[in-house]
């Protein structure tokens, strides 16, 4: 099984950027890789990632949503094809043309089993490389909750942080120097 963690978002744009960031500091941290696995930085290139995503048996992409019910930093993980009620995944310019892509994938019948990782971000922030404390504390129960969804189908997988989520912001800041 071919599985692809995405991480999409707007690194310039503080918790907008979460899913790149998270899915970077999962890879760094990820014992007992799996050659199957692959993780990619989708930024907002979404429409972009059509065809690549087309490649695998189940994909799982990390992003920002919005949800009726949910605070800053609150995760919810579904199936794509049970998008719960409270859900809204359409808040910033990222999110609609991520969400169109898989509808898009879906109506071409070119998705894979598809699922979502989402956190609710702060919304009104500074252009800056950075990650709210609310956003950085939920990073630790995304990584429960994918280590989990992975080791559904590789069981060997381990997570064991030797790199931090400020270094990985960091990484990323210092990319354009």
């Amino acid at each position: 099984m071919k599985i692809l963690v995405l991480g999409i978002g707007n690194v310039l744009i503080a918790d907008e950027g979460a899913g790149v960031y998270f899915s970077s500091w999962f890879n760094k941290n990820l014992k007992n890789k799996n050659q199957n696995i692959d993780f990619l930085d989708g930024g907002t290139m979404a429409m972009h990632l059509a065809h690549i995503i087309a490649k695998y048996d189940k994909v799982y992409v990390v992003d920002c949503i919005n949800a009726d019910d949910l605070k800053i930093g609150d995760v919810v993980f579904f199936d794509y094809k049970a998008i719960p009620n409270n859900v809204n995944y359409q808040g910033s310019a990222h999110e609609l043309e991520m969400m169109m892509t898989l509808n898009f994938m879906d109506m071409l019948g070119d998705l894979p089993q598809c699922f979502i990782l989402g956190i609710v971000p702060t919304r009104l922030m500074p252009m800056e490389f950075s990650l709210s404390a609310d956003v950085k504390k939920a990073f630790y129960l995304m990584k429960d909750t994918l280590l989990k969804a992975l080791k559904q189908d590789y069981k060997d997988l381990e997570f064991e942080e030797k790199v931090s989520i400020d270094e990985v912001i960091l990484e990323y800041k210092n990319l354009g120097r």
